[in-house]
């Protein structure tokens, strides 16, 4: 029915649905290619939603480690919360027509850099401990605000000495969103066309 790749999923029996609204005529083709785009529509505005709330399909992120908590601004935000402003919606085209509906990351509509990110975010990442940031981290232990200070949230800054590397745990997006979603999309796209082919405005 579908394929999804770390960025983004689309939905490839669109075509076979459109065709098999032609035997309806024009009235039930546009029906049929509104009603996909409605459900597109809807299932990007859930996601990036979801993503704000740190729990794509009901999939919560796993939490920040303290270091990384107080690194954002304002403390403690959301891992990866800017990826719900830039979730994308595309529909595709082929010879036959629609061929299917692509949500997520997409880069013809966002940054190269945010597909980067969003594909890091779930993948997760190692990085090397280097003198420059261990240097960092002092001075970030030292701009800590009073409260985190006396509960000495301070010492999480200082590595010890044989730590080389770091580790970003991975933070399923698309996977879970689906997962959760697979199901009522297709009963949406066909609730939809029901009430476009009724006459009514959706």
């Amino acid at each position: 029915m579908a394929g999804g790749m770390r960025a983004k999923f689309g939905v490839r029996n669109v075509r076979a649905f459109m065709r098999a609204m032609e035997a309806g005529g024009k009235q039930a083709e546009k029906a049929a290619s509104t009603a996909i785009r409605v459900e597109g529509y809807r299932l990007m505005r859930a996601l990036g939603r979801e993503i704000r709330e740190g729990a794509p399909g009901g999939h919560r992120f796993a939490p920040l480690s303290v270091i990384a908590a107080y690194g954002r601004r304002p403390y403690g935000r959301t891992a990866y919360r800017r990826l719900g402003s830039v979730v994308r919606y595309q529909v595709d085209h082929g010879p036959g027509g629609m061929s299917r509906f692509v949500f997520g990351f997409i880069a013809a509509r966002s940054s190269a850099s945010w597909v980067k990110i969003a594909e890091r975010a779930q993948e997760g990442a190692d990085f090397p401990i280097t003198t420059a940031r261990r240097r960092s981290l002092r001075r970030m232990a030292a701009s800590l605000p009073a409260g985190a200070q006396a509960a000495g949230e301070g010492r999480y800054f200082f590595l010890r000495r044989g730590t080389t590397m770091a580790h970003t745990p991975p933070r399923p997006i698309i996977a879970p969103f689906w997962r959760k979603r697979q199901a009522e999309a297709a009963v949406n796209i066909k609730r939809n066309f029901a009430r476009k082919m009724a006459g009514e405005r959706i």
